[in-house]
């Protein structure tokens, strides 16, 4: 019989079916809690002073000096000398006068309530060096009149300069007002010898004049040679005669014509 012919082997692939795709699930987004944010506060800023611009104040002191030794002395040159050391002494002192003021307790920050409490921020400076305005020569007083004395009345600018929770001007009159009680004191005197030994110059000062009265007329009534201050007898009214009438003029009979015989 015949052999049964068997399908011989071959390597054909096996027939692939259809590949099923298993359906993809798209993830779901869980929901998303957004955190909770404790308000936060806006940033406080502190206010920025705007800054000061410094004020400048010039204050005129007045004083007066007598200068011994003069006979002989070249005027120019002893004004030169005079100026010199006057401005030195005040170097000294002013800058003394503004530290004492500002100190704490001083007089300024007592009296003042706003620069007590702003202290750390009110400065003053004295610019130097002063200057002396005018020096006019004077009569010299009694107490130092003498042979070759002379005499001269001083202006010495002093330049503040002036910043901070303050009013200018109120500083600048109580320096005034200090400077002129340190010169009482033979504070600048004082300053003035340390500067120059030798020097002949006395510092006094400025005479303050005394005020003049108005002219006073003396009354008509005053007795001959009392003074004018002299109480005066109020006037003694004289007597005032009474109106008279004036005498009323009798009629004039018309005359009367002689009967006719």
């Amino acid at each position: 019989p015949k052999s049964e012919k068997h399908p011989k082997a071959t390597n054909a692939p096996a027939p692939v079916g259809t590949p099923v795709v298993a359906p993809v699930v798209a993830p779901v987004p869980s929901p998303v809690v957004a955190p909770v944010v404790a308000p936060v506060p806006s940033p406080v800023i502190a206010p920025v002073p705007s800054p000061t611009v410094p004020t400048m104040e010039v204050v005129g002191v007045e004083y007066s000096i007598a200068v011994g030794d003069t006979m002989g002395t070249d005027m120019m040159d002893l004004l030169t000398e005079i100026e010199t050391d006057l401005v030195d002494a005040m170097d000294i002192l002013a800058p003394e006068i503004v530290a004492e003021i500002l100190a704490p307790g001083g007089r300024y920050l007592k009296a003042n309530v706003l620069a007590l409490r702003n202290e750390r921020r009110l400065n003053a400076v004295v610019q130097l060096p002063t200057a002396i305005d005018s020096l006019m020569m004077m009569e010299c007083a009694d107490s130092v009149a003498g042979e070759g004395v002379l005499c001269f009345d001083v202006v010495h600018n002093i330049t503040l300069i002036i910043s901070g929770d303050t009013v200018p001007e109120v500083f600048a009159g109580l320096f005034e007002e200090n400077m002129d009680t340190a010169i009482e004191e033979d504070r600048l005197q004082d300053e003035l010898i340390e500067i120059n030994p030798n020097s002949t110059v006395i510092v006094f000062p400025s005479p303050v004049d005394a005020p003049v009265d108005a002219p006073f007329d003396a009354p008509v009534n005053a007795p001959v040679g009392a003074p004018v201050d002299a109480p005066v007898d109020a006037p003694v009214d004289a007597p005032v005669d009474a109106p008279v009438d004036a005498p009323v003029d009798a009629p004039v009979d018309e005359p009367v014509d002689a009967p006719v015989d």
